[in-house]
Formats: structure tokens, C-alpha cells, sequence
């Protein structure tokens, strides 16, 4: 059997045309993913230009913590649960009624009580007072105009996601302890 060298392969004469063409294909395609990723590799950040300055000053940034607490009646059954946060001296919050006493239910409303406020601390952590509107709300026509800029020329949106997924943290203190921090 005779062999002969076609691009770096060794093709065997026996083999059709059609299995050479997809062995030549499949290994130009292989380096062309070897080279791309050796490039990103060796990709660095660099700090001189706006893009560099944006994400170190983004890594500096220090997400605040969210406080919970609860509004209790005097038979010792709570009434309101509550989550709030303090960024760029504004404080920002939410309360949920507990209308029921069942734990189940009351662990759900919780879980939904802290996704809304953790979005509203997500969009100003990484958007800043951008997307407050005239009266120091967040305007949810702005958080996503500026959403849709940040995943389509962010290039590490989805690691400043997952970092901020994995930073926030809810702090438990009670009712008199938010009026001593001036949450209320």
C-alpha cells in the first residue's frame, strides 16, 4: 500500500475522496480551535484603556449586604417581613405582608421578597445611578436599555454575574436595629 503526504496527514491510497476532503477539513478545523485559544489565552486586559479602567473600577466596587428583618404583633406572630440596602446613600427596600403563618409558604414569599430586592441591588452595583430616574427610583425602562448595552459589548458579563450571584449576602438584624441604621 502506497502513502503520500497531503498537508502534514498521511493519506492511504485506498481511502475515498470524500474521507480525505472530511480528514483534511476536520484538522484544519482542530488548529484554527487550537490557535483561537491560544490566543485567548494569552489575551490580557488591558489597563490604558477605557475598558481596563472600567473593570478595575468595577472591582472595587463592595456589594452591600441586605437586611432582613421582621415586624412581629403582640401575640408574637410576624406581620411584615422586610429586606432593604443602602448604596450611593439612598436607601432601598421592599416589604412583603405575611399573611400566612405556614413556613412553607412563608420561606417561599422570603425566596421572592429577596430575588426582587437582589435585582434592584444587582442593577445598581454594576449600572450605577444611571438607572435612577428623576425621583431616586429605579426605572426599569433604564436598568434594561443599560442591561442590553452590558451583555452585548461586556465581554465578562457573565463572570461579573456569577460574582455578584456568589457576593451578595443577607445580613438578619431586628426591627430596632433598622431604625438604629436609619432604614426605616
Amino acid at each position: 500500500m502506497k502513502k503520500r503526504k497531503i498537508e502534514k496527514k498521511i493519506i492511504t491510497e485506498d481511502m475515498s475522496v470524500d474521507t480525505i476532503v472530511s480528514k483534511l477539513k476536520k484538522a484544519k478545523t482542530n488548529e484554527m480551535l487550537a490557535r483561537m485559544r491560544e490566543t485567548k489565552a494569552a489575551e490580557k486586559v488591558d489597563l490604558s484603556d477605557d475598558v481596563g479602567k472600567d473593570i478595575v473600577s468595577k472591582a472595587s466596587i463592595v456589594i452591600p449586604p441586605i437586611y432582613y428583618w421582621e415586624d412581629a404583633n403582640q401575640d408574637g406572630t410576624s406581620s411584615l417581613m422586610t429586606m432593604a440596602f443602602q448604596i450611593y446613600g439612598k436607601k432601598f427596600g421592599l416589604s412583603y405582608p405575611v399573611e400566612d403563618q405556614n413556613v412553607v409558604k412563608k420561606d417561599m414569599d422570603r425566596k421572592r421578597l429577596f430575588t426582587v430586592v437582589k435585582e434592584s441591588l444587582d442593577s445598581l452595583v454594576h449600572h450605577g445611578e444611571k438607572v435612577l430616574d428623576a425621583f431616586g427610583n429605579i426605572n426599569p425602562t433604564l436598568v434594561n436599555d443599560e442591561e442590553s448595552k452590558r451583555w452585548k459589548y461586556d465581554r465578562y458579563w457573565g463572570k461579573k454575574v456569577a460574582a455578584f450571584n456568589q457576593l451578595v449576602r443577607v445580613a438578619p438584624i431586628t426591627k430596632e436595629q433598622a431604625v438604629k441604621m436609619k432604614l426605616l
